[in-house]
Order: C-alpha cells, then structure tokens, then sequence
C-alpha cells in the first residue's frame, strides 16, 4: 500500500519511502519498464507481457496511480496508462540520494 503525503513526514522521507514501496514488486518494476519503452499501455498489455492475469495487476496499477507514477485516461472501453515521469524520476532521485548517504 503506497502511503499518502501528510504533515507527519519529510518530503524527503516521503519521496524515499514511495520510491522503495514502488520497486517493492516485480509486477510494479515490468509496468514501469514497459511504459518507458512503449510509452502507453492497457492491463491487457500488461497482463499478456507478464504472463499474469488482470486482477493480479490491479492492486499494483492502484497503487501506481495512487503515488501519481502513471496516469490513466480512459480510451473507449480500456483506460490508457502512461508514465509520469517527472513523478517517477523525483522518487527514484530521492531513493538513490538515501541509499547513497548511507551505504558508503
């Protein structure tokens, strides 16, 4: 479950924590992965490409919207996913920040 901003935390903790939460899964680090190179993306894409069904990914894609990672727009009868990447890359700025400090 990703965490929600509130007054008790740091940005910075803040942007550590969501960042570690997001690449706490497979499924999550493969929908990342496969939106930076296709810059779009169904569940079904998704689920085809990981071998797995819809329901599995659901929680994952939630929380992936939850942190503002990915952005869905609702296609037809299909929602459309895309990679934030200015959200993305501050998380992952922020992560690799603390994991430098303290693993040297």
């Amino acid at each position: 479950m990703i965490l929600l901003q509130n007054e008790n935390y740091s940005d910075d903790d803040f942007f550590v924590s969501v960042g570690a939460e997001l690449l706490r899964h497979p499924s999550r680090v493969r929908v990342i992965k496969y939106l930076d190179t296709h810059k779009t993306g169904t569940v079904d894409d998704f689920a085809m490409v990981l071998g797995t069904s819809k329901n599995i990914l659901a929680p994952h894609l939630k929380d992936l919207r939850t942190s503002a990672i990915i952005r869905g727009e609702v296609t037809g009868s299909q929602v459309v996913y895309h990679l934030n990447r200015v959200v993305f890359k501050a998380h992952m700025t922020a992560l690799s920040e603390y994991l430098n400090k303290y693993l040297q």
